[in-house]
């Protein structure tokens, strides 16, 4: 198998894909240090915009570099090998909150709290230093399994001592924006709070605040439209939260939380007024044996966000029993929870550790039922998948495969050969090498459209 490199760093998986480049699990080799390793899109790199993009890219790592930080994915090296540009950074074991999002579109008060709070720790941080993010938004906020939470991705953010951003720029995730940055008018720390306002909208409803059908609408909402009221989404909120939300997405930024200590302070005291602040965690109340089995059996049903809702459940002490019915919640079909329940029941079978499948260290989705009709062929031995023949002769459609490598190549990139060789050699039929295949990708939604790409059986 080639070995995909960037200088000393040897290339894993691809972790997710930004406006800016792609972003790798690999290895410092040096060192023997699993990092995340940024890299530069290649196309942004020629013409008249080489400079600025690449000054850009060097602006990201200067201002994450400079913020040391619990809630800061930490920065190790900015630099070029192989003609390529990257930055090294803090591998974060855990899950967007994108993708949590996307499996559990809402969420409960006090949990979404919790995950706002430790943002604004992180802003709070960064502004105090002269640094505004500018593109706070789900994507760029990790969920860790202990109920951590780190903030990255500082490429588009303005360094006080820099004239690099010009006024007049629009730079940012539309949905995410205040109107100052619609508007080209002038960007502070407050810009940054209306987007975490965005955000906490979003956790508490299940929906953003502002909605448009292209980008002259959500301007016009941003800028000129209603203010948003998250209480025509979800009734019952705390006042006091209702409140808080209605000032980080005032208009005017005059108008917003000074600082970011005075919306977490706002927040809080929202929370306790309303008798719904979190107790604090105890440490995990099961053994890990029963922690992984737990995981391996959500994970069919939520992916990999299994991992960080089981730790969650586990804070609160109960019966193997009460941990699931804790966790069917999450699961969006009865007849899927009713059964995840009865797994509660069941004795561990024979042999079985109790760990989730995992593949290069890294967590699997369980593989889903197959399709009734879908196509059924012998599975390929490592040694014939070159040419795409089995063990016993029988052949695994080489036509098929081939397709399966430019489908996958727009999402895992160089990679994208290398990864299905390998799983074609213990996949059982077309379906079960795209849904495997699907796992790779890390983005909940390009995930999915890369499944709808499934030949016809």
């Amino acid at each position: 198998m080639t070995e995909q490199r960037i200088g000393k760093y040897r290339l894993d998986r691809v972790l997710g894909r930004g406006a800016m480049g792609v972003v790798y699990r690999a290895v410092d080799t040096t060192i023997d240090r699993v990092v995340a390793l940024k890299t530069v899109r290649a196309e942004l790199l020629q013409g008249e915009d080489y400079g600025s993009w690449l000054e850009r890219f060097h602006r990201e790592a200067c201002a994450a570099a400079r913020c040391h930080h619990p809630n800061i994915v930490t920065i190790f090296e900015f630099g070029e090998a192989d003609d390529t540009h990257f930055i090294s950074m803090e591998f974060v074991d855990g899950v967007q909150l994108s993708d949590y999002l996307f499996y559990r579109p809402r969420i409960d008060v006090a949990a979404g709290a919790v995950i706002v709070e430790q943002v604004l720790a992180a802003l709070a941080f960064a502004h105090e230093r002269g640094i505004v993010h500018r593109d706070i938004k789900p994507e760029n906020i990790m969920l860790l399994e202990d109920g951590g939470v780190k903030v990255t991705d500082f490429g588009v953010a303005r360094l006080d001592s820099t004239s690099l951003t010009q006024q007049g720029e629009m730079i940012g995730t539309p949905s995410y924006m205040a109107p100052e940055q619609f508007s080209g008018g002038s960007v502070d720390n407050r810009t940054d709070l209306f987007a975490v306002g965005v955000v906490l909208f979003e956790l508490v409803t299940g929906t953003r605040p502002f909605q448009a059908r292209g980008l002259p609408d959500l301007m016009h909402a941003v800028i000129s439209g209603p203010q948003p009221d998250p209480t025509r989404h979800k009734a019952g909120l705390p006042p006091g939260l209702v409140a808080v939300i209605r000032q980080a997405l005032a208009r005017a930024p005059e108008e917003r939380f000074a600082t970011a200590a005075d919306f977490a302070a706002a927040l809080r005291r929202a929370l306790e007024t309303a008798a719904l602040q979190p107790a604090a965690p105890t440490g995990l109340q099961f053994d890990d044996d029963v922690l992984a089995r737990t995981e391996r059996h959500l994970a069919a049903y939520v992916g990999p966000l299994a991992r960080v809702l089981v730790r969650q459940a586990a804070m609160v002490p109960g019966s193997r029993v009460q941990l699931y019915d804790r966790l069917a919640p999450h699961i969006a079909d009865e007849q899927d929870r009713h059964a995840f329940r009865r797994k509660a029941l069941e004795p561990p079978a024979e042999g079985d550790p109790g760990q989730p499948p995992r593949r290069g260290g890294h967590r699997r989705i369980a593989r889903r039922r197959p399709r009734a009709g879908a196509a059924m062929v012998p599975a390929a031995s490592r040694a014939d998948m070159a040419g795409g023949t089995t063990m016993d002769g029988a052949v695994l459609d080489k036509a098929a495969i081939d397709q399966a490598v430019r489908d996958l190549t727009e999402y895992l990139g160089p990679l994208a050969r290398i990864t299905v060789r390998r799983t074609a050699a213990t996949a059982d039929s077309i379906e079960a090498l795209y849904r495997s295949l699907s796992e790779e990708i890390p983005d909940a939604r390009q995930r999915a459209a890369f499944l709808k790409r499934l030949p016809a059986a």
